[in-house]
């Protein structure tokens, strides 16, 4: 793990499904005070469920991606910002699409997306495996509306976070084992937030 404590500001959490990065970061920015951008946002900028997303398409979910990168911006202006999600979701999300059409929009707005954003100064990628983020997302396996409950997206998923997050020297990326139990991942979590804020 390359952490440099330099200019942290903004702390992404990322995470496979059922990870814990909603419950975490909320929990976080309550306890330390820190302002939080949830998952997903609508274009009047409040956080909705993924259950409530009226168009679940790639477009809907990169304007989400801008909006919560436009707010984090004007929030980091005054103070650290902790974020549910960041723009890799949506990009690793696109990559399990069988419409090669898609993963290629998707592929080409991330490039546009790093042009123009600041990225977060650092990942806590919350690591769980793909059968534990099965189980705790309760999902119905194999269902053709949630590309996320087959268990060969999740590997995939994983081994983009991996490659993007992980093994990329140029990101600060801290792992934490999210199958262990709740209280201990939250004490980790909120330690770590608390020592680079």
């Amino acid at each position: 793990m390359r952490v440099q404590k330099i200019g942290i500001e903004q702390i992404a959490f990322e995470g496979l499904p059922g990870s814990g990065k909603t419950c975490l970061s909320k929990k976080v920015s309550k306890s330390l005070g820190i302002c939080r951008v949830g998952e997903i946002l609508d274009p009047q900028e409040n956080e909705i469920l993924p259950a409530d997303v009226p168009n679940p398409s790639l477009e809907y979910f990169i304007d989400s991606d801008e909006r919560k990168y436009l707010l984090s911006e004007r929030l980091l202006a005054k103070t650290s910002v902790l974020m549910d999600r960041s723009y890799l979701s949506t990009i690793a999300y696109s990559l399990c699409e069988e419409d090669t059409g898609i993963a290629s929009r998707a592929l080409k707005w991330k490039i546009k997306f790093e042009q123009n954003f600041r990225q977060a100064d650092l990942y806590i990628f919350l690591s769980l495996p793909a059968e534990k983020s099965l189980a705790r997302k309760n999902k119905k396996k194999n269902n053709p509306h949630d590309l996320w409950s087959w268990i060969g997206n999740l590997e995939k998923t994983s081994a983009f976070y991996k490659r993007h997050l992980q093994d990329d020297p140029r990101i600060n990326c801290y792992v934490i084992d999210a199958s262990r139990p709740y209280l201990d991942v939250l004490a980790t979590t909120e330690r770590l937030v608390k020592y680079f804020l």
